[in-house]
């Protein structure tokens, strides 16, 4: 659908979902503007090229979950590879997770994936009844451990803790449901992961080339009125037809006068601060890529622990092999993490020789069971396109860049038609 009138949308945000929705628009005749903060685009896409190496410090791999950004990618020529074997507590994953108890392997994910497909389609549905609601939340932990699927809650430290999308004791299933699907779990079991050989940062800055992006943009107000919305800076405004919001609803709200629903969304949702952190070692892993260690995952574990490691290569200028890893960062300080850091792959037998470079992301936001027990999705979802405002990325679909750009695709189609018939 292209538009004959032209319209204009700013974009507050540019990573990943500000980027994604921009894109949708603009193919679809929409004028969009992004205004991003910072000296660069992605957000928590970032490639850094390390000697020969390609090194994401963020946003890491496809699944079969990203039909849409594979076809950007082919588009862009630019090719995937395969991420590599990954393995946990030293076994590959599939032998890690059948320690757990309980039926076998294949009766198990049959019955996670019926009952998880379940309640994502009764999540879906307006004013879901109270008794899915309640079910939805349970914690992860909780939900596995009523249905009898040991091995699944395994499964899930892979799938759901090592990616920073939550320990299970705390995280509620209904926020699962929203992107654990049969697709992503495929890829996981079947290896089908991978990775932009010149880098996420290349795709987005390819994407950013389709439309206006203004960078260290310092938006101070936001005001929305009847006919229309206005973005003021520092000795100039501009006005548009509607906003986005690809920023956290908080930073959002502290710009314009927010409404209810955007109080509450703010109010309903805990960031996590996750920190990934480029190292240089002696004597740890380099037949596998991946490395996962379940100590740092299980439920009551202390905040800090190294979630796992991922193989870069060898480079001798930067002190040998090097390894990006995760850590659950909140309340710690970069040197405490370090401190944490080293100590941790002494553990593992080898020895931490440098730490290269660090980055600490807002990650994750983690929605309040209590707020999820009133009705959260269903204001997520009602309060889209109110006050001439929509709102994308992880709060609103999740950290994966397969959900955001799916939620994206949906969303630009619901703008260019609410902008169509000339509804507001």
């Amino acid at each position: 659908m292209r538009l004959e009138v032209e319209k204009r949308i700013a974009v507050l945000g540019g990573g990943a979902a500000g980027l994604s929705v921009a894109k949708f628009l603009t193919d679809a005749g929409i004028s969009c503007k992004v205004f991003e903060a910072a000296a660069r685009i992605g957000g928590k896409s970032e490639s850094l090229q390390i000697g020969k190496h390609m090194v994401e410090m963020g946003t890491s791999y496809t699944t079969l979950e990203h039909k849409i950004v594979k076809k950007w990618l082919r588009e862009y020529k630019q090719p995937l590879s395969n991420l590599g074997e990954a393995r946990f507590d030293g076994a590959k994953v599939v032998d890690f997770v059948k320690k757990g108890g309980g039926a076998s392997l294949p009766v198990q994910a049959i019955r996670f994936i019926r009952h998880i497909g379940s309640l994502r389609e009764r999540l879906k549905q307006p004013a879901p009844d109270q008794a899915t609601l309640e079910e939805a939340s349970m914690t992860v932990l909780d939900w596995v451990r009523r249905l009898d699927l040991p091995k699944i809650e395994l499964a899930l430290y892979r799938l759901q803790t090592a990616q920073g999308y939550g320990r299970l004791d705390e995280t509620a299933i209904g926020q699962t449901a929203i992107w654990c699907t049969p697709k992503f779990i495929a890829s996981g079991v079947l290896n089908r992961l991978n990775m932009p050989r010149e880098g996420w940062s290349r795709l987005w800055s390819r994407i950013a080339e389709e439309f206006e992006v203004e960078l260290n943009s310092q938006v101070t107000r936001i005001v929305r009125t009847e006919t229309g919305v206005e973005i003021v800076q520092p000795g100039r405004s501009e006005r548009f037809d509607m906003v986005i919001c690809a920023i956290p609803v908080d930073q959002f709200n502290a710009l314009t006068n927010p409404t209810e629903a955007e109080r509450l969304v703010a109010q309903s949702v805990r960031w996590t601060s996750y920190t990934t952190s480029l190292v240089s070692a002696e004597d740890w892993f380099t037949d596998h890529r991946v490395s996962g260690l379940s100590a740092a995952l299980a439920p009551g574990v202390e905040g800090g622990k190294m979630i796992g490691g991922r193989y870069e290569g060898f480079e001798a200028e930067l002190g040998g092999h090097l390894y990006v890893t995760g850590q659950v960062s909140d309340d710690l300080t970069l040197p405490e993490l370090r401190e944490i850091l080293e100590a941790d792959i002494a553990g593992q037998g080898a020895r931490m020789t440098s730490v290269i470079t660090q980055r600490s992301w807002r990650y994750f936001p983690r929605y309040d069971r209590q707020a999820m027990r009133n009705g959260l999705l269903d204001t997520l979802r009602d309060m889209q396109g109110q006050q001439r405002t929509w709102y994308t990325g992880a709060t609103f679909s999740h950290e994966l860049i397969s959900s955001i750009v799916q939620f994206n695709a949906q969303m630009a189609g619901h703008i260019a038609e609410r902008l169509k018939t000339g509804a507001q």
